[in-house]
């Protein structure tokens, strides 16, 4: 039961976020985070004094031919088991609040940093990782921390 609250928890403190950023959310990006939060393919930074959302990420790690799919028809994961069937790291949405930009890119977890994790822009497809890097202006990676420019 507490599993499921916490999902329930989740999802409304995301669309909290959303109405709080003047984000609109169609059925089909809360279809997407509401997925994503079922299947664990979510991470959320919250503020440590209010544990209010700063800044989201979501994901599906995708097989080859749905990662095709997405960059030719700009297709998502539309079954279940999409999802969680293959080792590219497709990057879905990504939302943080400007204000604390470097404070939320320096808490990145290093796993977005690898190079199976990858999105489009413009129909190209990129590595989020690399993306992360320029947006934060970092220099190097060191010890597991990010060091900013």
């Amino acid at each position: 039961m507490s599993n499921i609250l916490d999902k329930d928890t989740a999802l409304a403190d995301i669309m909290r976020f959303r109405a709080g950023m003047n984000l609109e959310t169609s059925i089909e990006e809360f279809r997407l985070i509401d997925y994503s939060i079922e299947r664990s393919k979510i991470y959320i930074m919250r503020d440590k004094a209010t544990n209010f959302v700063q800044a989201y990420v979501i994901w599906a790690d995708v097989i080859e031919e749905t990662w095709q799919r997405y960059l030719k028809l700009g297709t998502l994961p539309i079954y279940s088991y999409e999802w969680n069937e293959g080792d590219i790291g497709l990057v879905i949405d990504v939302v943080f609040n400007p204000t604390y930009r470097l404070n939320i890119l320096a808490r990145v977890p290093e796993q977005f940093l690898n190079p199976k994790y990858v999105y489009t822009r413009n129909s190209k497809p990129y590595k989020f990782g690399k993306a992360l890097k320029k947006i934060a202006g970092i220099k190097q990676i060191s010890e597991g921390k990010l060091i900013t420019l």
